[in-house]
């Protein structure tokens, strides 16, 4: 809004039911210093009409490295926000405010800093960005994305207790990890929908920058993904249960069985597609998804080593990449790769993720094929298209 607290810039923040009344809330960037307040936008019913407070609800703080991206959440008959930060020389932080009144927030000190040995090892950075707070069974889980030395760089999860703290909360984290393991996930947010916690992420670009320009647009939302925590309060995650309803006509259902140094064609891939493959076997096996000539990424599953990794060295990028590596559960392992155009994510055994960005040029046509680099395997194999949602 010219002349408003939002003039230079919008940035994250989240939208919520405030008695029957729609309410953005978000950072606004007034001027040039990049530093954000904390401001108020109301809807109509229909979302496409909103109207900006005039001033923010919290102050731009001065002598921070940053200070943004609102969350709330509601607890032991309370609302409250978590606003992402860091300080210069110091560990990043997510400070706590009390906001019932959606316009009287009182600061409630702070939720969780970087000091914290858990979160120093799980989540380093100079700030930490769109913080979330959500509770899986037992456990409650805080995410943050982690901004280093002026770059984006991926998001990690810490899970934990949330105990009382004077008038405000305090997280005790007791375990953590990466929410993604690839190189192109960022920003998520999330949705508590009843009794599930949903989440998409921002999967920004991995083509030229004069690509993107040309195209017009950037930046696309991953599929949404289920979240739940372990006995231990570790994070899992698999696509939603929605998606599904997606699948259209079969590529190809049966077992394949693949002799050492052997390799088979599964079948011709659309530029959406779905692709399982439920591997009860020790010997590796390289599922290769390919797209245009001489442009291969390769999903390698090793049970000897427990883990999957997404070679991309035979599709590169704008941007260096380099292998992304997951753990799986143990020597079975479940995959489902979801294919929509330039967006690739990778479940494994519904526990782990890794989201990449591919380049695909006008004409491609996608090739499914399965390798047993060192001895036999057999595998499940099914893909499917998939097409857009119907409501029937």
């Amino acid at each position: 809004m010219p002349g408003g607290p939002d003039e230079t810039g919008v940035w994250s923040g989240c939208t919520v039911d405030d008695a029957g009344t729609p309410t953005a809330v978000y950072s606004g960037v007034r001027d040039r210093s990049g530093r954000s307040a904390i401001c108020l936008a109301t809807g109509d019913d229909d979302l496409r009409t909103w109207k900006q407070e005039p001033e923010p609800v919290v102050a731009a703080p001065t002598g921070l490295a940053g200070f943004r991206d609102p969350f709330l959440f509601s607890h032991g008959g309370h609302r409250w926000a978590l606003v992402g930060g860091g300080e210069r020389d110091d560990p990043p932080f997510v400070e706590l405010y009390s906001c019932d009144d959606l316009r009287s927030w009182r600061s409630c000190g702070r939720l969780l800093d970087g000091r914290h040995p858990i979160a120093a090892r799980h989540a380093p950075a100079d700030i930490w960005e769109c913080p979330a707070l959500v509770r899986l069974g037992e456990h409650w889980v805080l995410v943050v994305s982690l901004w280093v030395d002026g770059a984006l760089r991926h998001v990690s999860w810490l899970s934990g207790t949330l105990v009382t703290d004077g008038d405000g909360l305090r997280l005790e984290p007791t375990s953590g990890g990466p929410v993604d393991g690839g190189s192109d996930f960022y920003a998520p947010t999330t949705l508590v929908d009843g009794d599930r916690v949903l989440m998409w992420g921002w999967s920004w670009e991995s083509a030229a920058p004069d690509v993107v320009a040309q195209r017009g647009w950037a930046g696309v939302l991953t599929c949404p993904r289920e979240l739940s925590s372990g006995p231990r309060g570790e994070l899992r995650v698999q696509p939603a249960a929605e998606l599904t309803r997606l699948r259209a006509r079969s590529i190809t259902d049966g077992t394949t069985q693949l002799a050492a140094g052997g390799s088979a064609v599964c079948g011709q891939l659309p530029s959406a597609a779905e692709v399982t493959v439920d591997l009860h076997d020790d010997d590796r096996l390289d599922v290769v998804l390919r797209q245009g000539e001489g442009r291969d990424l390769v999903v390698r599953v090793d049970p000897a080593a427990r883990s999957v990794t997404l070679d991309r060295a035979g599709w590169p990028a704008a941007a260096p990449r380099r292998e992304q590596r997951v753990p799986t559960a143990g020597p079975d392992c479940r995959l489902r790769v979801l294919l929509d155009d330039s967006v690739v994510e990778v479940f494994v055994d519904d526990r782990a993720a890794i989201t990449e960005r591919v380049e695909v040029l006008p004409g491609d046509r996608g090739v499914l094929e399965l390798r047993a680099p060192r001895g036999p395997v057999e595998a499940a194999v099914r893909a499917w298209e998939l097409v857009p949602p119907t409501t029937a």
